[in-house]
């Protein structure tokens, strides 16, 4: 089964940090983590993220962020929305780390969606491939996706012609 796929993704990051706490939480006989909690939380999803990676397959994580903020209210930092520590490092068990967001439309206009895929100040990205900052999604991300050589031309091809 898993050699006819090219692709996993885990949608979403934070919905499975939410089940791996109720399982350690169960498993400890526990209504609530407790710092000793926080480490066979890390061991399972380490574990969970490792074993996927041994499939030798593109994984893609997708994953909700969190907005730091100062006490004027300025953006600091944008994380992964996870509930450990592990958000703050959690990027160094993959090749790349990107952003994808939206910008709201002017007047009656529909919102611009892009990918960033370079550090930017607020989030810790970071990209394999010699990519282009900031792309726009305007018509799929198959240019995008060929860029960093996760799909080639012909698949593209055949993707958008769908």
């Amino acid at each position: 089964m898993m050699s006819e796929c090219e692709t996993l993704i885990i949608d979403s990051l934070t919905t499975l940090d939410y089940w791996l706490i109720q399982y350690v939480m169960q498993e400890q006989r526990t209504t609530e983590m407790r710092i000793q909690d926080w480490v066979p939380f890390r061991r399972l999803l380490l574990s969970f993220v490792t074993g996927l990676r041994q499939y030798n397959k593109l994984l893609l994580v997708l994953a909700h962020e969190e907005r730091e903020l100062g006490k004027t209210g300025a953006l600091l930092k944008l994380r992964v929305a996870m509930s450990s520590k592990l958000t703050d490092y959690f990027g160094g068990f993959f090749s790349d780390c990107w952003r994808c967001y939206a910008q709201p439309g002017v007047a009656n206009e529909s919102p611009q969606f892009f990918v960033r895929t370079q550090v930017d100040g607020f989030a810790d990205l970071k990209s394999s491939q010699a990519l282009k900052p900031v792309y726009e999604v305007t018509n799929g991300a198959g240019p995008l996706l060929m860029a960093a050589g996760f799909v080639s031309q012909s698949t593209n091809q055949q993707t958008t012609n769908k």
